[in-house]
């Protein structure tokens, strides 16, 4: 996958931390949330969050489209499983990730 160095936090979030095999290492998204606010110094989470909102949720993609375009950053979590839309589960992602 190729990708622009402004897009580099946005495939750490989907494609690092979102990948194929997050699930062996967290059971649900929260805890993959945790383990950003853990590792991740204060100033790249807001750059993450700000990130999120500026390029998916006040994108004008429908639901598909953004998921289209996070699984192009190597995102593999089907949020639907847990009741989300795209859109839905970013702000609760954002959210949550506010919250430290």
């Amino acid at each position: 996958m190729i990708h622009s160095a402004d897009d580099e936090i946005l495939f750490q979030f989907f494609g690092g931390h979102f990948g194929e095999d997050w699930i062996n290492d967290c059971k649900t998204w929260q805890c993959v949330c945790d383990a950003i606010l853990r590792d991740w110094p204060a100033d790249e989470v807001d750059e993450l969050v700000l990130r999120l909102q500026s390029d998916f949720v006040d994108s004008d993609l429908s639901d598909e489209g953004l998921m289209r375009k996070a699984d192009a950053l190597g995102f593999n979590y089907r949020l639907e499983v847990d009741g989300f839309t795209m859109r839905s589960w970013l702000k609760e992602a954002m959210e949550y990730l506010q919250r430290s």
